[in-house]
């Protein structure tokens, strides 16, 4: 497998760690809450109305497996919590990582989207409005630049050169900076 290939499919879980991890802890705490209120629920009854007694019913090996069983289910639920997570907090990044582009001046900022993203709808939106600004861009560029030409005539007709020089000069500048938003 080459470098690219690797680079292709690797997999970076932990995106947004703060995100992430915060509410992989409320999902282990609701599952380790969960397991203990279902083991109550189930088993004092049985006790209480003395159909099974502890000592007799759950030896030790199958007292060990129930403590085993409710780890891999902590650690499942923990496994879950990340990986549904990545779903919505990859998008999430990508769109700040894109958003700052745009708030940096290029208009080049573009989402991705992959199949299992949760947040298509918000990336198609962004992607939409990054084209639309793009597009207004090029519009007020093509309105300078005909503003630009009939400030190249007035000059060509002798009319207040050096007003309109300075014109010019502050739309091609003014022209410049729009260039580069969408370059």
């Amino acid at each position: 497998m080459s470098t690219a290939s690797k680079k292709a499919t690797k997999r970076i879980f932990l995106v947004n760690r703060d995100f992430q991890l915060r509410y992989m802890r409320s999902s282990v705490l609701v599952g380790i809450v969960s397991t203990a209120l279902t083991s109550l629920l189930i088993l004092y009854p049985l006790y209480e109305f003395k159909i099974i007694r502890i000592a007799q019913f759950l030896p030790t090996p199958v007292m060990v497996a129930m403590v085993l069983a409710a780890l891999a289910n902590v650690l499942f639920v923990a496994y879950m919590t990340i990986f549904f997570t990545h779903r919505v907090a990859g998008p999430m990044f990508a769109l700040v990582r894109q958003m700052r582009i745009v708030e940096e001046g290029s208009l080049n900022a573009i989402l991705h989207t992959r199949d299992s993203d949760e947040m298509k709808y918000v990336t198609r939106n962004f992607n939409a409005m990054v084209d639309a600004l793009r597009h207004q861009t090029e519009a007020d560029i093509a309105k300078l630049d005909r503003v630009v030409e009939e400030l190249e005539d007035l000059a060509r007709k002798g009319q207040s050169p050096a007003s309109i020089d300075d014109a010019r000069g502050l739309l091609q500048s003014f022209k410049q900076r729009m260039e580069r938003k969408i370059v």
